[in-house]
């Protein structure tokens, strides 16, 4: 399916480096005017993209349907429900991969019927929780775990390296995102129970624990990886995040057999990767095999702010630089592809599993 992506920002870059996975063929990026990011050119699989604040009449001929997706800046509903209004009025689809409350559903909805064109929706879990079921159930394939240290800090991508080398490979291969963006073929997003409020913590790892023994016998894949969203740790008592709770559920309804800690860009020493890692094994009962640094720093001005905190990028050329100065295991965008060498001869290397 042709698409344009709206709004576009950082937030989805890793879906347009990896569209095939998601079996989209991305034709456009729209960016509203204040994210600072109009008619910058971005390069990804061998296409050049020009990031514009509106679509034109090229866009409207070449696209399919019109992808509305989350983003890490604010944009007013008013902003998106004009895109969808301009695409649908054009006779395109709307495929929304955003979270909308019912209201804002509705017009969305209203605007589709109207136009006669389709609204496809992003993400739709079809599992239902069993609450019969008090105990946890063994998973009895490997699971390999992404794990952030905060925010921004690349999950996503991570998951979208694996599985891409995975499949290439032709192992089998289910994913439950952290991100609220899905689903296609053997791809999951993160389930809506972890973040709503009709479960308590307990039935949450229960319920965590069951999805991923349905993905297990539903699509009997040979390795299943799983993204792990926000923060280990509060950054500051103002800015404290999720505390640690959703990795604390996640790593309690399933025992990883490879864990990867995806950190933010920093003059790390080895001690470090020793302290986080002794920080996974006595609160979250596991062992980081590896580490990640992602292309992303905190701005630490921002911290102690009453306004949002600032991330900054940095170019991949600089981690791979710092990441080879390391006796610990750590990689970067630009060593996936040994991580994942490293992922699959330590699979390899356990008696207990035979499928690699």
């Amino acid at each position: 399916m042709k698409v344009i992506v709206f709004p576009f920002d950082n937030y989805v870059r890793p879906l347009i480096e990896y569209e095939k996975l998601w079996h989209f063929e991305i034709c456009g990026l729209i960016s509203p005017m204040g994210f600072g990011i109009n008619n910058m050119r971005m390069y990804e699989n061998d296409k050049k993209y020009i990031i514009k604040s509106e679509m034109s009449e090229d866009n409207m001929a070449e696209m399919e349907a019109l992808l509305v997706v989350e983003s890490y800046h604010f944009v007013k509903f008013e902003l998106i429900l004009e895109q969808i209004n301009l695409a649908a009025k054009n006779g395109k689809n709307i495929v929304l991969a955003r979270k909308i409350d019912k209201n804002e559903y509705s017009e969305v909805l209203d605007i589709c019927e109207k136009s006669n064109v389709k609204l496809i929706e992003m993400p739709i879990e079809s599992f239902k929780w069993e609450k019969n079921i008090s105990g946890l159930q063994n998973i009895n394939v490997p699971v390999i775990a992404i794990i952030e240290n905060g925010v921004r800090c690349n999950a996503f991508e991570i998951e979208m390296q694996i599985i891409s080398v995975l499949l290439k490979e032709n192992y089998k291969v289910s994913l439950i995102s952290s991100r609220q963006f899905g689903n296609t073929e053997n791809i999951h997003a993160f389930p809506g129970f972890m973040n709503g409020n009709g479960l308590n913590e307990s039935e949450k790892i229960i319920c965590y624990n069951q999805y991923l023994k349905y993905i297990e016998e539903n699509e009997k894949p040979e390795v299943i990886v799983v993204g792990i969203p926000g923060e280990l740790l509060p950054l500051t008592k103002q800015k404290p995040g999720n505390f640690g709770i959703i990795a604390y559920e996640i790593l309690n309804a399933v025992d990883p057999d490879f864990t990867i800690l995806s950190l933010y860009k920093d003059e790390y020493k080895e001690e470090y990767f020793e302290e986080m890692n002794n920080l996974l094994h006595y609160r979250y009962n596991v062992d980081a095999d590896c580490f990640y640094l992602c292309n992303c720093s905190i701005d630490r001005f921002s911290i102690n702010s009453v306004l949002p905190i600032k991330y900054l990028e940095h170019k991949n050329e600089e981690i791979e630089a710092q990441c080879i100065q390391y006796v610990h295991r750590v990689y970067c965008k630009n060593t996936y592809l040994d991580m994942t060498d490293f992922l699959i001869e330590t699979l390899t290397g356990y008696n207990e599993i035979q499928i690699f």
